[in-house]
């Protein structure tokens, strides 16, 4: 995929948890999945491509959460595509050496993907979301806040005292 279909993942994440229509979340939801599994191990992508989807897969773990809990899309078809599109990307953010995703984010996901599994009647559908669970669980790697905790050191104290005021 190239920068173009990357940039894509901000404005798709909004429309599967935006859009009007049960058919308009879930092509949106399908339009992830494929970006992501196309670039789980593309080594042609361009640092820019890189970058851009690791500051976009919070945004797309977010709307997946939200997208296994809607009811508008718990019709079986509806219901699949987005857990194919979760499995494929926890396989991306698997694939990625320092993390993509915060602990919160993967718990999150992690919820929605187990409370989706118990919903589903088919043993395939319940086993893929129980392995899933496990990948987050086990194999995905966490994204630390460093940024934030260099900023909050950085900063010096202000001074409690107040200051005189010549009058």
């Amino acid at each position: 995929p190239s920068l173009a279909s990357v940039a894509l993942i901000t404005p798709l994440s909004e429309a599967s948890q935006t859009g009007h229509s049960a058919f308009i979340k879930c092509e949106s939801v399908r339009l992830l999945a494929s970006i992501f599994h196309g670039c789980s191990t593309d080594e042609t992508l361009s640092d820019k491509a890189r970058s851009i989807m690791k500051e976009s897969s919070s945004n797309a773990a977010k709307s997946l959460s939200e997208a296994l809990a809607d009811p508008s899309l718990q019709k079986a078809k509806h219901r699949d595509e987005v857990l194919h599109a979760t499995k494929h990307f926890v396989n991306f953010a698997k694939d990625q050496k320092d993390g993509v995703l915060t602990e919160s984010d993967l718990s999150s996901l992690r919820e929605s993907l187990s409370a989706a599994g118990n919903k589903c009647k088919s043993k395939g559908m319940k086993q893929m979301c129980k392995k899933v669970c496990e990948v987050i669980s086990d194999d995905v790697p966490r994204r630390t806040d460093d940024k934030a905790k260099r900023s909050k050191s950085a900063k010096t104290p202000k001074s409690t005292k107040k200051r005189k005021t010549k009058k």
